[in-house]
């Protein structure tokens, strides 16, 4: 992810962490790239509240097929 990051400001010095985020996020919505690796909500003990579900730790991106079928 910090390879991609880096690539990404090298060729515009005007953008920031915030720029990179909000596209790389638009890219996750339209199920162009995925991110990794997936990871359980952390619940404190003896929380009244209790999530079940997932959220990507995002330490790697990947292409989906949908995302190469578009690049292509």
């Amino acid at each position: 992810m910090n390879d991609l990051k880096q690539k990404c400001f090298q060729s515009d010095n005007t953008s920031t962490d915030v720029d990179f985020d909000i596209a790389l996020k638009g890219l996750e919505d339209n199920t162009l790239v995925g991110t990794g690796p997936m990871e359980v909500y952390d619940n404190p003990p003896g929380s009244t509240v209790v999530i079940i579900g997932l959220y990507s730790k995002r330490e790697y991106v990947y292409l989906t097929a949908k995302g190469y079928t578009a690049a292509r």
